[in-house]
Order: C-alpha cells, then structure tokens, then sequence
C-alpha cells in the first residue's frame, strides 16, 4: 500500500500537505483524527476526489479529499496558504 508522510498542516485549518514519490498532495480531512506533520498515511492519494486512508499509528481508516496531486512543493504549499486564509 502506497505511504505518504504530512509535512505541513496550518493549526486551524482542514488542509494540509503530503508528500509521496509522486510528488506533493494537497488534501483536506474529513473524518477522523486530525493529522499531524510526520504522519504517515496509507493509500492511495494520487487521484483527485474523497479518498479512504489508513493511519497505522491509531490501526483505523480515515477520510480524506485531494483538492490537488502531483504538485512541486512550492505549488502545495501556496495553495495550502490559500486554503487557509
């Protein structure tokens, strides 16, 4: 199963940043536990839409939306800033 690790979330915001070997993924939670930076997340996140995640660390699934994958990291992270005006 593909992982990803956060790797920046802004307190106070449901948007966040991934990063795997397909580049960064802008996501926003749904459901679940709040994640947090160096989280890691499996499943698959490299389609846009809801998603289900699995986080090892609390042994439950987790849902998710990719507002946008594939990304550099400086596109990621202006978008996560947008998000979180």
């Amino acid at each position: 199963m593909p992982v990803s690790v956060v790797i920046k979330r802004l307190s106070s915001c449901d948007y966040f940043v991934l990063y795997n070997n397909r580049g960064y993924v802008l996501a926003e939670h749904y459901s679940g536990k709040e994640f947090d930076e160096d989280d890691k997340v499996y499943g698959n996140i490299n389609s846009y839409g809801f998603k289900d995640v699995y986080d090892s660390e609390l042994d439950r699934k987790e849902h998710l939306y990719i507002e946008d994958w594939g990304l550099s990291k400086e596109d990621a992270y202006e978008k996560l800033l947008e998000k979180c005006k």
